[in-house]
């Protein structure tokens, strides 16, 4: 078997639905109902809640209720399924101090992976990824600057954001799947 490669996977929004729990507590904190097209920027509170909404609403989300969201369609199965070809690095903007939490939730959910990071600017970390999966446009354009091939996974939130060297937009782990065995042949 030839050497695997390594793989960047973010977690919220991209094995974990956290969309769906975050629209649903900001109904509850504050009464305002979104739908998923109404989340137009990375930055809630550039496009739907006031700031102070947004960092009391990621303080309950981290300290309280980060666990509670279900993996996205297919993530689980995926990764199983990928693990030969590939060495999985989860790398999330999470605070560290959610680690216990998030961890749980990983293996609660059967998550395969190798490693967990928590930071902020992850185009900056030292491990040469072959590739990345990631919502976030910023992150996804830094790690293509940087050569790294880069899945977008499709958002109202990244499309300002377009397809360019070592950019690909994806819509599901299907094609994620699709794309990562064919790059890997």
């Amino acid at each position: 078997m030839s050497e695997r490669k390594i793989l960047g996977v973010d977690l919220d929004n991209v094995i974990s639905d956290t969309d769906s729990l975050i629209r649903s507590m900001i109904y509850e904190l504050f009464e305002i109902k979104l739908e998923q097209n109404d989340i137009t920027d990375f930055l809630l509170s550039n496009c739907c809640i006031t700031e102070k909404q947004s960092n009391y609403l990621f303080e309950i989300f981290h300290e309280q209720r980060c666990s509670e969201a279900n993996p996205i369609e297919g993530a689980v199965e995926i990764l199983k399924k990928i693990t030969n070809k590939y060495e999985i690095h989860i790398v999330t903007s999470r605070p560290e101090f959610t680690k216990e939490k998030t961890v749980n939730w990983l293996v609660e959910n059967n998550v395969t992976y190798e490693r967990i990071d928590f930071c902020n600017d992850k185009h900056n970390s030292p491990i040469a990824y072959d590739t990345f999966i990631e919502d976030n446009p910023e992150t996804v354009y830094n790690m293509a600057k940087k050569g790294i091939r880069s899945l977008l996974y499709d958002y109202p939130w990244n499309q300002n954001l377009k397809e360019k060297l070592n950019i690909f937009r994806v819509f599901s782990w299907d094609e994620i799947y699709t794309y990562l065995i064919d790059y890997n042949q």
